[in-house]
């Protein structure tokens, strides 16, 4: 398969995560190594993915495996250098001697050389693996090297995608009432919806999650654990509710959180989870065009109804609209007329049903 084949692919997986295993035997393939894998930061079961052909090789490591690779501490790969080989930051008596390399040797995976893609919220790693042909030299690092660029940008262009693609959930759940917040893997908050200034009742720290109140943050985090537990939303248990009381004495906020599993797969979305937050006391309601394009209104009954559906009185509605109460009240009767209803209370509850 040829390079520019495997890179192709490599951005395809990035956004159809099911497509990994196969995109990394590509690339594992196109230069010259046994097999590759990509890891998200620390390496975990949920945080890598491998190519094909080193799945039994990978499925013994976190059953039987060694709990420290001394890699990881020596050969720290950034985002401003190219690939690194193991050859190159261990002598050969430390490899020969080493117990995970006695291990690596033992699945015929002696050698690898790895790669920083992507360093923030945290590394993405690319890692390649090569068995009995030997240690990657020097020029074959630099034919490494010569892909890297291609696999950088196609991560990046993969994780801003992700990106926008939340950004349009966020955005979504703002419109019909509804506050969120986006969460990492370890339950930290990445990016807050249009309009969402946390504070009364759940606060952000230093990107944690924070009840007002000591009594709800159990069940806050308790929340969040199961959304960000890495497992299939299929075997986590019913997502609960968490109830955060309000300083304020408003009424108290409604948090819910849910995974957000094909995102976790690609390892390239910067969040996994979304929390959704009610505010009881924000009116969820439809905007004025979605109202004028339904019912027939006129601009102003349009904008008259959405004031009324966001909460306002009618005395309030007109002062917004700037037109005297009286005028208000006489626009009002239009609107119920036009909606086929017969009082503002039948009105709102179906403005609610709307948005």
């Amino acid at each position: 398969m040829t390079r520019d084949t495997a890179i192709d692919r490599f951005f395809d997986a990035a956004l159809h995560p099911e497509d990994w295993p196969s995109a990394l035997e590509a690339i594992a393939g196109s230069l010259d190594a046994d097999g590759a894998t990509l890891i998200f930061g620390p390496a975990t079961r949920d945080t890598l993915v491998e190519s094909i052909g080193i799945r039994d090789y990978v499925a013994d490591y976190f059953a039987n495996g060694l709990n420290f690779d001394p890699r990881e501490q020596r050969v720290r790969a950034g985002v401003g250098e190219g690939f690194l080989a193991d050859a190159r930051h261990f002598t050969e008596d430390e490899i020969r001697r080493d117990p995970f390399y006695r291990y690596l040797r033992k699945h015929r995976l002696g050698w690898h050389a790895v790669a920083c893609l992507a360093d923030r919220p945290a590394p993405i790693v690319l890692s390649l693996k090569r068995g009995d042909r030997g240690p990657f030299e020097r020029s074959e690092v630099e034919k490494l090297d010569e892909m890297l660029p291609h696999l950088r940008a196609a991560t990046n262009a993969a994780r801003l995608t992700w990106s926008m693609a939340l950004d349009d959930q966020m955005a979504t759940l703002a419109r019909v009432g509804h506050h969120a917040v986006l969460l990492d893997r370890q339950g930290r908050a990445t990016a807050t919806s249009p309009g969402f200034v946390p504070g009364d009742g759940l606060q952000v720290r230093g990107r944690h999650l924070v009840a007002s109140y000591a009594n709800d943050q159990a069940m806050l985090d308790r929340v969040v654990g199961i959304a960000t537990a890495g497992e299939r939303p299929s075997d986590l248990p019913a997502p609960p509710a968490a109830i955060l009381h309000r300083p304020s004495g408003r009424h108290a906020l409604i948090a819910r959180a849910m995974p957000l599993d094909r995102a976790r797969q690609s390892l390239m979305a910067p969040s996994v989870a979304i929390l959704v937050v009610t505010d009881l006391d924000r009116a969820s309601r439809p905007d004025a065009a979605a109202i004028r394009g339904v019912f027939g209104l006129t601009p102003k009954e349009a904008e008259l109804a959405a004031a009324l559906s966001a909460g306002k009185t009618v005395e309030e509605a007109a002062e917004i609209l700037n037109i005297s109460t009286a005028h208000a009240r006489q626009r009002l009767k239009i609107v119920l007329s036009k909606t086929r209803t017969h009082r503002q209370s039948e009105l709102i509850a179906l403005l609610a049903r709307l948005a």
